[in-house]
């Protein structure tokens, strides 16, 4: 479903001469220790080289609390100059977790212009079995509509939840990082790596038809503008041979 952006040379040059793999990326730290809690504060600004000192900023909150569950509360600011990017969020690079579980649609990947045909309910895979083979390596295996998404082995892992109040998001969980997929040409030239990269993000650019006609319609692109999400990250410890149910644990979640 993927393969449509390979198709737009147009935007894709755009986000050539910004030059967003090339981001520097400033932030201002403030510590809070509250009572059984500790909240975290980075002020971000997220600027392109090539975008003419424009930059994108985001305030990020997380709260760290005794159960361990950590809290990640945003508030982002495109501007005009940046008004088509590829996606807003935020991405975990952790240890190998092969067992893929989300309630969101499935079970096939589905993109916000590529989704009447996904399923809402609870679906399992693996990580591995998330790629796609495309000509042309890029993102795959995205869900959309995620109401939480967890990753883990036979021991621990990870459920990602979104905020009751917060637009569901969309989530994916790879083996092989954003770099790595960009500088691939084939599939060959692709080494699996011993880790799982998780992306929770708000927004995601559609996917359009570019290779085949027109672009990503406005209503599914990024605009401009002030966005505003949260999501919660829960632990996964297995006890005495039995793995918890990550429903049960998003349940258990204090927001």
């Amino acid at each position: 479903m993927a393969e449509g952006v390979l198709g737009l040379p147009g935007i894709g040059r755009i986000w050539d001469k910004w030059n967003l793999r090339g981001a520097a990326l400033r932030s201002t730290t403030d510590v809070n220790r509250l009572s059984g809690s500790l909240r975290i504060t980075h002020d971000l600004v997220f600027s392109p080289p090539g975008a003419s000192g424009v930059s994108v900023t985001i305030n990020e909150t997380r709260s760290f609390s005794g159960d361990g569950v950590i809290h990640y509360v945003y508030k982002a600011i495109v501007p005009e100059e940046l008004g088509d990017l590829p996606r807003l969020g935020t991405v975990f690079s952790l240890t190998e977790l092969e067992q893929l579980e989300w309630f969101g649609l499935g079970p096939h990947e589905t993109y916000s212009d590529r989704r009447s045909a996904g399923l809402v309910a609870r679906h399992q895979s693996t990580v591995t079995d998330q790629y796609v083979p495309y000509i042309h390596p890029q993102d795959h295996g995205r869900h959309e509509a995620c109401r939480w998404l967890a990753v883990r082995n036979e021991e621990v892992g990870l459920v990602f939840a979104a905020h009751p109040d917060s637009r569901l998001f969309s989530g994916s969980a790879r083996h092989f990082d954003d770099g790595e997929l960009s500088d691939a040409r084939t599939t060959d030239e692709l080494i699996p790596r011993a880790k799982t990269i998780v992306s929770i993000d708000h927004r995601v650019r559609g996917v359009g038809t570019g290779s085949c006609g027109p672009d990503t319609l406005p209503a599914y692109r990024i605009g401009a503008g002030t966005y505003e999400w949260a999501f919660a990250v829960a632990p996964l410890i297995s006890r005495h041979g039995q793995a918890p149910d990550p429903q049960e644990v998003v349940r258990a979640i204090r927001w």
